[in-house]
């Protein structure tokens, strides 16, 4: 995850200070499963916010546009859950991240 964070630092200039940040937060937390997912989502959260407004916006439509009518049905647990893993995904494709870091 930390060679893809630099990358994208290298790459997008203006995301240096959050993912330097980021950087420091995740070398602190510790390694098992369920902190290593709540890294990733850490992770996606502050680079969605260190987004431009209309980059972040396009992104969170693409996001919504995957999620809508699927879903209806299902609780609103996993109609979060879902937005979350969609989000992520669109995140993850408009910055050239891999999908699994």
């Amino acid at each position: 995850m930390q060679s893809a964070l630099q990358r994208l630092a290298s790459e997008r200039p203006e995301l240096t200070e959050q993912i330097d940040q980021l950087a420091s937060l995740i070398a602190r937390a510790s390694l098992e499963a369920e902190d290593f997912r709540e890294r990733i989502d850490l992770a996606e959260a502050h680079l969605l916010r260190a987004l431009a407004f209309p980059e972040r916006i396009e992104v969170l439509k693409k996001a919504r546009a995957q999620t809508n009518g699927s879903i209806e049905q299902a609780s609103s647990r996993a109609r979060r859950l879902s937005r979350r893993f969609h989000r992520g995904v669109v995140l993850r494709n408009s910055l050239g991240l891999p999908s699994f870091w």
